[in-house]
């Protein structure tokens, strides 16, 4: 549950950089702000920030090795 939670949680959090920085972009005119004749243009990059899918699959790992774990424990006491 907790990988989903930071797989989506991560993905909205990102979305949310990538929306708020384009409306922030487009809500100045950048043009006014400076001298026109000695500015040709301007660029703004974007990036994303993947970490958190590196997260969401170590604890996808972990969720697995311990729900192998719980069904071993579960098999080892039916046999004794």
């Amino acid at each position: 549950m907790l990988g989903w939670v930071m797989l989506v949680g991560g993905a909205v959090l990102e979305g949310m950089k990538l929306i708020g920085g384009s409306l922030l972009l487009h809500a100045y005119d950048y043009a006014t702000f400076w001298n026109a004749e000695r500015i040709s243009g301007y660029q703004f990059h974007y990036s994303v920030n993947g970490s958190y899918l590196v997260l969401a699959c170590v604890l996808f790992l972990l969720s697995y090795i311990f729900r192998y774990g719980e069904e071993l424990q579960r098999e080892s006491d039916e046999t004794l």
